[in-house]
């Protein structure tokens, strides 16, 4: 926590920061943390989710903390807010995905007045609620504005959200606005697909009922075939099937809108799609950590080698951050393809120890002056190209200038 502390003074007011989480496979199946979850890489081990706030601005992680491999992200978002405030995180900006979507979350953030901007599943309740207020349309919404630039059509809606407190009181939100934004090229397609598939799911269940299969799985027959409702007898074969025109009709509406949920700030729609963009520079950090530090992997037996494990992590993670970004933002980018080029040129420059003598280190030559102007190090004496020649300057020819007399006064 005192570090954290110290990574706390370093932000910025209302600093915008990124929260995600990963899912990493662990070798250890003695530490508390190791469950089975949902593994995105299809690897039969248990695994931990490793949570990381990353600042936008600053572009360092600011936090982290790991959470069983079997919690849902909605689950933890409660943890770090606390964290957050124990550790002296002031008014800061959160941005996350939909994963940490729920009830719960949006109250207690309404509850905190924090600012947020948050991806939102258009079956959410208050999202599905605007898109319903557009009405009916053929091509494009009534009330919806083209971004040119863009090429969505967007829409900001106003949302007035009341939390009930633990003291009986009520709490406000602070403008909380639903940004719905809308494709109809993609609506057209996605119309298509639908109708696709409900074709390609009838001609199936006929199938199966003119050959009076019995059905061994009717949980998996009823999810692939969503778009109808399906009767079945005593001995598991399917009697008759019928439209679900309910959940077609929501689906054709709701497959080309996306939506995002902004509390406490004064944003567009535009404004707020460029900003939560911004978390693309996390999963590229993400990346960093399980290729570029060798992360990709719990590899501890222990509670007490897994938090120091971490905690090294984290610190190399906030190094490799900067040099990432320096690479991005700076004359670096010209000569270097990536962090790992960086690395490998800075790589063969050794400090020599002997036993009884000083140590040496040896030369700075080529890019690596480079990256030493740009990171701004000082190049140790005697290491760079600024040598200068200790040879005896040569005499001048000629008569040697008298010497000058000093009158002493008696």
């Amino acid at each position: 926590m005192k570090f954290l502390s110290l990574r706390a003074n370093r932000m910025k007011d209302g600093e915008m920061c990124a929260v995600d989480t990963t899912s990493r496979s662990s070798c250890g199946s003695s530490l508390a943390d190791s469950r089975r979850g949902k593994n995105k890489e299809g690897v039969a081990l248990p695994e931990t989710n490793e949570m990381v706030v990353y600042g936008l601005e600053s572009h360092m992680p600011v936090y982290y903390r790991q959470f069983p491999g079997n919690m849902p992200d909605s689950r933890t978002l409660n943890v770090m807010l606390e964290d957050l405030d124990h550790a002296g995180f002031e008014r800061i900006t959160i941005i996350n995905d939909r994963g940490f979507e729920s009830l719960a979350n949006i109250e207690k953030l309404i509850m905190r007045n924090q600012p947020f901007i948050s991806a939102c599943k258009t079956s959410n309740k208050i999202v599905y609620d605007k898109i319903l207020e557009l009405g009916d349309f053929s091509v494009v919404p009534e009330g919806m504005e083209l971004d040119v630039e863009e090429r969505l059509y967007m829409k900001q809606c106003d949302v007035t959200w009341d939390v009930t407190a633990m003291n009986g009181g009520t709490v406000n939100s602070d403008r909380l606005r639903v940004n719905l934004y809308f494709n109809p090229i993609q609506h057209a397609s996605h119309v298509m697909d639908i109708d696709s598939a409900i074709a390609s799911q009838e001609r199936n269940l006929k199938e199966i009922i003119s050959e009076n299969r019995m059905i061994t799985d009717v949980d998996n027959l009823k999810h692939e075939h969503k778009y109808f409702s399906l009767t079945f007898d005593d001995n598991s074969k399917l009697k008759e099937y019928k439209r679900n025109d309910a959940k077609i009709v929501k689906d054709k509406r709701l497959g080309s809108f996306f939506a995002s949920v902004t509390h406490a700030l004064d944003y567009s729609p535009k404004e707020a799609k460029e900003k939560y963009a911004l978390r693309d520079e996390q999963e590229k950090y993400y990346k960093q950590m399980k290729s570029l530090l060798g992360q990709n992997r719990q590899r501890n037996w222990s509670e007490d080698g897994k938090a120091g494990s971490l905690f090294i992590s984290f610190v190399g993670l906030i190094l490799s951050s900067q040099l990432s970004y320096k690479l991005k933002s700076t004359k670096l980018s010209k000569s270097f393809s990536s962090v790992n080029d960086i690395l490998d040129e800075m790589r063969s420059i050794r400090c020599v120890e002997h036993e009884n003598h000083h140590p040496h280190i040896t030369p700075f030559v080529g890019k690596q002056r480079e990256i030493c102007e740009v990171l701004g190090f000082d190049i140790p004496a005697g290491c760079g190209v600024d040598y200068k020649s200790r040879k005896l300057k040569k005499k001048k020819v000629g008569r040697p200038a008298k010497e000058k007399k000093v009158k002493l006064e008696s």
